[in-house]
């Protein structure tokens, strides 16, 4: 049985308004779907089904995440312990070809697609694929041979109904919110052919609380995770997690995938991940975060995002904090020290 569409909704005058003077790409371009108002661009309305209708496979991997949540990491974990790690097949094919975006389809914007047209078929191919046959993505990776690693950022609500029940391995990771706020406005600065963000950080935290930035709410999507970090098939990571002990993460994703490496072999590929991932070319350059598009090569963001003391002022910062308390009044939900 097909799945019903999830109703959206346009935006209303008054949020964009508040877009308005601040980011042009968002004004006309973004719905609210669903039950927690997920903001989106309104790309989903046309797939919608699509993406709900997609055959899940017991034998898929797929990693979740927010954006800017470190999930390029965990990819490239899963696939060398899923694969006997082999390090030259992935340094010779790029992660989004070993494990493809789930939404990429999605991030076109309607009126962006006469800009994304006239791309060079080098530029279109580095922009993660996204697709210029006028199929979704979920046409495509639904061809793939299993097993299939498959990358989404969309909420549960937005994602395959029978993903859940289908027994497929499910790896979700979350940062805190700060860090991910920090992460998505540098790079959203770097990307200023697909973002015309034009505002300072304090109006981006502001348009992050208030989900007015793609993929929000930020709570709803980390705290539906954290409800089913006890599944059998389910394993809940921190990105924080994975900063501060890699290995101990390595063998933890192991051993839920049903892999079983030698501390050599663990720590081998602890280097190889890097928590940066600035000296892999092939992980660093394939999310569709460079090229042509932005102002800088390496767009995977700083691991302990050191400027977050830049951007938070005492004042963002106590409000910040404010925030995040009261949205953790009706969860067990904490991050690691």
């Amino acid at each position: 049985m097909c799945a019903q569409p999830l109703q959206y909704e346009v935006l209303d005058e008054e949020t964009k308004h508040k877009l308005q003077e601040e980011d042009e790409l968002y004004v006309n371009n973004c719905i609210r779907v669903g039950d927690k108002k997920w903001f989106f661009l309104n790309t989903y309305a046309d797939q919608n089904e699509a993406f709900r209708n997609f055959k899940t496979n017991p034998s898929d991997v797929w990693v979740l995440s927010l954006p800017k949540s470190g999930a390029n990491c965990m990819q490239e974990l899963v696939w060398l312990l899923e694969n006997n790690l082999d390090y030259d097949s992935a340094v010779k094919y790029k992660l989004d070809t070993r494990f493809p975006f789930f939404d990429t389809s999605l991030l076109q914007p309607h009126s962006m697609s006469e800009e994304y047209f006239n791309m060079s078929e080098d530029e279109a191919e580095k922009v993660n694929g996204i697709i210029r046959e006028g199929k979704t993505s979920p046409e495509i990776i639904a061809a793939y041979p299993s097993p299939r690693y498959i990358k989404s950022q969309l909420p549960f609500e937005m994602l395959p109904t029978d993903l859940l029940d289908s027994g497929a391995k499910i790896i979700y990771v979350a940062r805190h919110p700060k860090n991910v706020a920090a992460s998505y406005y540098y790079f959203r600065q770097r990307m200023p052919r697909f973002f015309k963000f034009k505002a300072d950080f304090k109006t981006f935290w502001n348009f992050f609380t208030k989900s007015l930035i793609l993929y929000t709410p930020y709570w709803d999507h980390v705290k539906e995770a954290w409800k089913r970090r006890d599944d059998p098939n389910f394993l809940f990571v921190f990105y924080e997690e994975m900063q501060n002990d890699l290995p101990k993460i390595i063998e933890r994703v192991a051993e839920f995938l049903g892999k079983s490496y030698s501390t050599e072999e663990v720590g081998t590929l602890a280097d190889h991940l890097d928590a940066n991932f600035q000296e892999n070319d092939t992980v660093a350059q394939n999310d569709g975060e460079e090229v042509t598009l932005t102002r800088e090569n390496k767009l995977i963001g700083k691991g302990d995002l050191g400027e977050l003391k830049d951007l938070f002022t005492p004042e963002l910062e106590a409000e910040a904090d404010e925030w995040i308390e009261e949205n953790l009044k009706d969860t067990d939900l904490s991050w690691p020290v």
